[in-house]
């Protein structure tokens, strides 16, 4: 196994490497130098246990490796292939419209901005994501004009307003090589400056091009409509300014009309060109968990074929949220194995298969019942059945905790009570079902 670790240990370099997190050009040229994610890795190895098979396919199906296909591969997206077209086409136009010198009559107002609705789960970020890797690689090879990626998320923000000190700190990295800290009053006179207002004497060549991935963007919604009215007004506004950025903006939300619930002169800024994203359907989910699983007709996987079809009709009846598809799949995974190392069931056995006397017998050992018995603990349990008949407002506050807790608790040592309201107006705004308002106060 020497090999497999030598490769490892220039991939945590590569990790910690201060050029991967600075230039996205020099981050895709060595990127693409041969090392693959550690998952796949893994899959170079011999399997010769049982084991080795189930901590790869639980390995492959969490929600962080998951979450991670597209982030930095060329994967591709199952069922997507017309959204995915729409949206490279649409980031193809605005970057290179982008360093255009003069303005051509094929220009509108709206080709810096984009938004993007459906149901969670659906592929639209993981879209994205890859997409900008396979630009960030053309950019590399000298392919399209330069430019740089950032992503934000709205449910990561204690308040909207929030949303403009990150901005200004990922941009003022790549404008200056050092992040700029401040609040968020100080960050929108920035980005303002920046993105929208031309400066004496500065050249158009050194105009530098920021493609801003703006997620789950319900939750920036407010009474007034200033900040989501701000991000979608800096692009065509700098653009005519000729300002030092070029903002481009691709809004997610996970919801199909929110362009509908904004002030008309917001909607005037998004345009009509959208691109929406159905639920997967039954077979697209099945597709989907195959690729993950590297399911072929030459490579088996430990869940039986009929097992597959039940998990994803059951996630696609519920929501067709494909995350599900994985926890799902994932959980059973894990109960069969840890019944097989308690005893509870008997482990694949020792094969003997020509030369080979190492091989287990583990492919479809996961079948309907092991998917059956966990979904009913993932629907069935204690903490479900709670959150399920919780009240509107109940409801409301657990999103909202929930929310504080993962992005804000480890990083700035805990929230009090006006957070949390701060929280809930924000969620129940971006909701904008009249059960949640009016929000607590």
């Amino acid at each position: 196994h020497r090999s497999y670790w030598h490769e490892n240990r220039v991939q945590r370099a590569m990790m910690h490497s201060k050029y991967m997190g600075r230039d996205s050009a020099t981050r895709a040229a060595l990127g693409g130098a041969g090392i693959k994610n550690l998952s796949q890795h893994v899959l170079l190895k011999e399997k010769k246990h049982w084991k080795d098979a189930f901590n790869d396919t639980i390995t492959k199906l969490t929600l962080a490796e998951s979450s991670a296909v597209g982030k930095d591969s060329e994967h591709n997206i199952i069922g997507r292939e017309k959204e995915r077209k729409q949206i490279r086409r649409f980031l193809k136009s605005a970057i290179e419209a982008a360093n255009e010198k003069e303005t051509t009559d094929q220009m509108n107002s709206n080709m810096f901005v984009l938004f993007i609705g459906g149901a969670p789960g659906t592929g639209k970020t993981a879209s994205v994501k890859s997409i900008v890797y396979h630009f960030n690689k053309e950019q590399a090879e000298g392919k399209i004009p330069s430019f740089e990626f950032v992503s934000v998320n709205g449910m990561e923000m204690r308040h909207p307003f929030d949303v403009y000190v990150r901005l200004w700190e990922a941009v003022s990295i790549q404008k200056s090589n050092r992040k700029e800290i401040c609040p968020a009053d100080k960050a929108l006179a920035n980005l303002e400056i920046y993105f929208a207002r031309k400066r004496k004497g500065e050249q158009l060549s050194k105009r530098k091009v920021f493609v801003v991935l703006v997620d789950e963007i319900d939750y920036l919604v407010m009474k007034k409509q200033t900040v989501l009215y701000n991000l979608f007004d800096w692009p065509n506004r700098g653009f005519s300014e000729k300002s030092p950025g070029q903002l481009i903006v691709l809004g997610i939300s996970n919801t199909l009309n929110l362009p509908e619930r904004l002030h008309a002169r917001l909607q005037s800024r998004i345009g009509r060109d959208r691109c929406m994203y159905a639920s997967y359907s039954i077979e697209e989910s099945m597709n989907i968990l195959k690729g993950k699983l590297s399911i072929t007709d030459s490579n088996k996987s430990i869940f039986h074929p009929d097992a597959i079809k039940f998990a994803a009709r059951k996630i696609s009846s519920e929501s067709g949220d494909i995350r599900k598809v994985f926890h799902l799949c994932k959980a059973a995974a894990e109960n069969v194995c840890n019944d097989f190392e308690s005893g509870k069931r008997q482990p694949p056995q020792q094969i003997q298969m020509g030369r080979q006397s190492h091989l287990y017998e583990y492919q479809g050992v996961v079948n309907i019942s092991d998917i059956q018995k966990a979904s009913q603990k993932m629907f069935n349990s204690v903490i479900y059945q709670g959150v399920s008949d919780a009240t509107d407002m109940e409801a409301l506050l657990f999103v909202s905790l929930a929310s504080l807790q993962k992005q804000w608790a480890r990083s700035r040592g805990g929230f009090g009570l006006k957070d949390v309201v701060t929280k809930m107006e924000g969620v129940a705004s971006s909701f904008g079902d009249r059960r949640y308002l009016p929000s607590p106060s």
